[in-house]
């Protein structure tokens, strides 16, 4: 786990962010996840929603 707000994250490739949750934690399309501190309790109980263009994953 990477916290964003502390963390430096350097990556040669080059990743789109495809699914995103109304508070702004994504997927990348290499399936990396990045959580904000208000969505990770729901992603360890299974329930975040993250969505693309409308499309729920």
């Amino acid at each position: 786990m990477v916290d964003l707000s502390t963390d430096i994250v350097i990556d040669v490739m080059s990743v789109e962010e495809v699914f995103h949750s109304e508070n702004r934690s994504y997927i990348l399309s290499n399936d990396t996840i990045a959580l904000v501190d208000e969505d990770i309790e729901n992603y360890l109980k299974g329930t975040l929603e993250l969505s693309s263009d409308g499309e729920l994953y």
